[in-house]
């Protein structure tokens, strides 16, 4: 695989040259270059790419500036512009000295996901738990003080109308007797005994 490196590294060299002597005929850039709009000038190809006008992919197996980096894996697994990816099951390391000079190593797996779907579902079922004992509770005390406060209301607005109107009916029997005892001891009514009836006498007697 280092031998094909350098075979096509060689063959690069070759076909590339100084951009006064390149052949622009059919391009603006040279080979291994393209037309970068924002600048106005030819600028080298970025990695992943080589050819005329940078629309060559690199072959498989290289990357990088030019393709010019041989893939130190298999060639799946290479970008084309960043080089070996890492395996999803892969554990990565990071080390960090503690305070006895020990090396700890974290490692970071892909059981993570595993651990936080763990999490998600323990969450799901907490919060479900709490809604329903939170609707029990509405159901079994809330809604039941509410109506017994309801039915304690009626009962005494009931009470305080039947007790302003047995007021309002005594003050009113009040006044009529009182009215009849001004009018039974003027000197200056006549026939006086007609204004007082059983009824009359029997009704102001509870006064």
């Amino acid at each position: 695989m280092l031998l094909m490196g350098l075979v096509l590294i060689i063959i690069q060299i070759i076909l590339t040259v100084p951009a006064k002597d390149c052949n622009r005929n059919r391009f603006k850039c040279c080979y291994n270059e393209y037309f970068d709009a924002n600048t106005g000038q030819c600028s080298v190809c970025m990695n992943g790419s080589i050819g005329w006008n940078c629309e060559t992919p690199c072959t498989s197996g290289y990357y990088g500036y030019l393709c010019s980096t041989p893939c130190e894996c298999e060639a799946h697994m290479c970008d084309k512009q960043t080089g070996c990816q890492p395996r999803q099951e892969e554990k990565y390391s990071s080390v960090a000295p503690n305070s006895n000079g020990i090396d700890l190593t974290l490692n970071i797996s892909h059981n993570g996901r595993s651990i936080n779907s763990e999490q998600d579902s323990t969450r799901y079922h907490l919060l479900i738990k709490v809604t329903f004992g939170f609707v029990v509770f509405i159901m079994t005390v809330v809604i039941p003080a509410n109506v017994l406060y309801l039915r304690w209301t009626i009962k005494r607005d009931i009470k305080l109308a039947t007790k302003n109107s047995s007021e309002r009916n005594d003050t009113i029997r009040q006044n009529y007797c009182t009215l009849r005892h001004l009018t039974s001891s003027h000197q200056d009514l006549i026939n006086n005994d007609a204004l007082n009836s059983p009824y009359d006498e029997l009704h102001c007697s509870y006064m």
